[in-house]
């Protein structure tokens, strides 16, 4: 098992490991002019999953490929380390502000979070991630990507996880532990080697909203608020430990939004995007509710490409996605039970073809109920609920309140629901129009997370279902962006308020309320107080920021 003192190095070898090869790739198209610097470490941490979901292919080939396959990206992920360090142009790029501190806080995030999971368990030794506090008495879905992993190990792919086939879920996140199986399927480190570096893999939300937040040219002081606003929300930190890959899968299609909509067309950033959304769907299915808005604005002349960028795209994303959608419907059938549960209302096991249910959902079902599914779809949103689910059961109360947080959409939000206030205000509007945001890409972006949420509510067959575990989260990070650039526009004084606030509410509803109720090691406050203080550095060196011009860096 890893020790406490141990955890923060082991983090840094995954991270590094995982990391490495896509950050050198990106640093040479940086160089290139493909791509721009804010743009460099999220889409190495998505070509990072790229490499992470050969490893899937490898081992379900063979064992002692999958291992020589390993011990390969171990062997690349050194030579592109030593690149990067060896070369003072990489180097000078590896600085850069837009570069160094998302990375920075991808990993001080990443260390925060898993030591506030770590220090918390509801037995003496734990021996899966179900025991830790954050994570326990909910569902088995954060340990499904290792169960798989561990069947595609252990040469038995097709082995029910529970009464889940392997491919009901996709394989990206499985994929990369696959990949660090050396840490991974160690005795004595699986559990905690598992869970370092999933949750890195979810907080690659950091360097994704970072990008996006350059693209809108908020402030170093207003990009530092919404990235607070972020780190202290229950929806981003519980999100990031209990390990479903959903907001893996978000930050992929965010990488893909601002490459398709706020930068030129070029065949190199579409099939970036292509992968983007690529993996996005590898990790989780959902994003369809995102995607669909995306690819409905891309058809208006002003967001349109040409055919040969698209083609790139659309053949950048069928060479990830095809194997796997062949593997599902062919190797281990017939792995649509997700889709069949949600869009067509039906859980239950069975073989007919999904549109098959689909079109008996619909046509079988009187249109009263079918309206009534789509309006309850639409009051869920808000919270109205038939009755409260508690989320952890320490204090009723607070656990009541962290379960609306966790299923409501507006709840989820917290205090950034104050943007949908402010942009009815028409002073406020005065200002967010002599303001420093990109207005264009402000739109856009709002457009897409309202039609997403639109798609959301009439795609769900319900009644009740737009809950936000079964939604995109794509969407919801994009709301969080946009309602935090438009809140990030009030004074110092209020935009501090809010930060007390969202702390206060943090500490008490999210970390000390379960810590007083279950097994705490005080170990891990060494790290917590490391993150902690590392984070606070780099949200005040972020002022150094500089100016953008209106239509922002783009090659």
């Amino acid at each position: 098992m890893v020790s406490a003192l141990d955890m923060f190095p082991a983090l840094l070898v995954q991270a590094a490991w995982f990391l490495a090869p896509g950050l050198a790739l990106t640093i040479w198209l940086h160089q290139k002019q493909y791509l721009a610097a804010h743009y460099i470490v999220i889409v190495g941490g998505i070509l990072g999953a790229v490499l992470g979901y050969g490893a899937f292919w490898a081992y379900l080939g063979d064992r002692h490929g999958g291992q020589l396959y390993s011990f390969l990206t171990i062997d690349l992920a050194v030579y592109s380390l030593l690149w990067m360090l060896l070369h003072r142009e990489v180097r000078s790029v590896l600085r850069r502000l837009d570069v160094a501190i998302p990375l920075a806080l991808l990993i001080l995030v990443s260390l925060l979070y898993t030591s506030l999971t770590l220090s918390c368990t509801t037995v003496r030794q734990v021996t899966n991630d179900d025991q830790f506090c954050h994570t326990s008495n909910i569902a088995f879905d954060n340990i499904l990507p290792q169960l798989f992993a561990d069947n595609i190990y252990n040469g038995h792919p097709k082995a029910l996880i529970g009464d889940w086939q392997g491919s009901d879920r996709p394989p990206l996140q499985a994929g990369v532990v696959l990949m660090q199986t050396p840490l991974t399927e160690r005795t004595g480190m699986r559990v905690q080697t598992y869970q370092l570096i999933s949750t890195l893999l979810q907080v690659l939300w950091i360097p994704a909203v970072w990008a996006l937040c350059r693209d809108l040219k908020l402030t170093g002081k207003q990009l530092g608020f919404v990235l607070s606003v972020c780190i202290m929300s229950g929806f981003f930190f519980f999100n990031s430990v209990f390990v479903w890959p959903k907001l893996l899968a978000g930050s992929a299609v965010l990488m893909a939004f601002g490459l398709l909509f706020y930068h030129t067309s070029t065949r190199c950033r579409w099939i970036l995007a292509g992968l983007g959304i690529a993996c996005g769907y590898l990790a989780h299915s959902s994003i369809i509710f995102t995607v669909l808005p995306m690819a409905g604005l891309l058809l208006l002349p002003r967001y349109r490409p040409g055919w040969r960028p698209a083609a790139a795209a659309a053949v950048a994303a069928l060479v990830l996605v095809a194997p796997w959608m062949y593997y599902q419907s062919h190797y281990d059938p017939p792995g649509d039970r997700l889709a069949k549960w949600h869009l067509a209302g039906d859980p239950t096991i069975n073989s007919r073809p999904f549109l098959t249910d689909l079109r008996n959902a619909y046509t079988q079902t009187p249109f009263p109920t079918l309206l009534h599914n789509k309006l309850r779809n639409a009051t869920v949103l808000v919270g109205v609920v038939p009755a409260p689910i508690p989320l952890y059961m320490d204090n009723h109360a607070v656990a009541t309140v962290r379960g609306f947080e966790f299923r409501a959409l507006f709840a989820g939000l917290g205090l950034l629901n104050l943007g949908w206030i402010g942009l009815a205000v028409p002073r406020f509007r005065q200002r967010l129009a002599h303001s420093n945001l990109s207005l264009s890409r402000l739109k856009v972006l709002l457009a897409t997370g309202g039609l997403a949420v639109a798609v959301w509510i009439f795609g769900m067959f319900g009644p009740a279902s737009t809950v936000i575990h079964q939604g995109s989260y794509a969407t919801i990070m994009l709301l969080y962006i946009g309602l935090g650039a438009l809140t990030g526009l009030l004074s110092t004084r209020l935009r501090g308020i809010l930060l007390a606030l969202q702390a206060t509410y943090f500490i008490l509803v999210w970390i000390v309320s379960i810590w007083l109720h279950q097994r705490f090691d005080s170990l891990y406050i060494v790290w917590m107080l490391v993150a902690i203080a590392g984070i606070a550095w780099c949200i005040r060196y972020m002022r150094q920021l500089p100016a953008e011009g209106k239509h922002g860096t783009s090659y």
